[in-house]
């Protein structure tokens, strides 16, 4: 980040594969507006932290509003899932392969 003259983060968890799994699920759900209200508020503090230091918001308020506002419009699904695709996976594949794996430890 630096090199860009970007302010970069870093943030670490420790979890277990099924823990992580429900995660990934959960993050789902939230960039399509219907998570946890403590992951979205979590995730619009962190990207306005972005989005302030790359210039794009003017105040933390205004960053967190800009992600509140893809949340709510679709736009955060959109990108994640062109994202995805330009990276050469099969979107439909992989929910299913959470959703299997996560049966396989009993927790759906």
């Amino acid at each position: 980040g630096l090199e860009l003259g970007l302010t970069t983060e870093f943030n670490k968890r420790s979890m277990d594969i099924p823990n992580f799994l429900i995660q990934i699920i959960e993050s789902l759900e939230c960039i399509k507006g219907k998570g946890p209200t403590d992951l979205e508020n979590i995730t619009c503090v962190q990207g306005a932290v972005l989005l302030c230091g790359a210039g794009v918001a003017s105040s933390q308020e205004e960053g967190e509003e800009m992600i509140r506002k893809t949340f709510k419009d679709g736009s955060a699904l959109e990108m994640f899932l062109r994202i995805l695709e330009n990276q050469g996976l099969i979107v439909s594949s992989c929910y299913h392969y959470l959703i299997c794996t996560l049966q396989s430890f009993s927790y759906v």
